[in-house]
């Protein structure tokens, strides 16, 4: 299994901005306290526990 992608704070420096989507999973109400900018939420706990609603995210099953 390969490690998730990092980026540095000069990576987000780039010149091609707005080239990158940011997804936080977190809560909303962790999201609410502090974010990058521009990233988009979308709650996995939520989505998860609603199974059936449009546009969750389900992990894909390793069998």
């Amino acid at each position: 299994m390969s490690s998730p992608a990092t980026v540095s704070a000069s990576e987000l420096q780039d010149p091609h901005e707005g080239a990158l989507l940011f997804l936080d999973v977190r809560t909303p109400v962790e999201f609410g306290i502090s974010h990058i900018p521009g990233s988009v939420n979308a709650p996995w706990l939520s989505s998860r526990s609603t199974p059936g609603r449009s546009g969750s995210y389900y992990p894909a099953s390793p069998w």
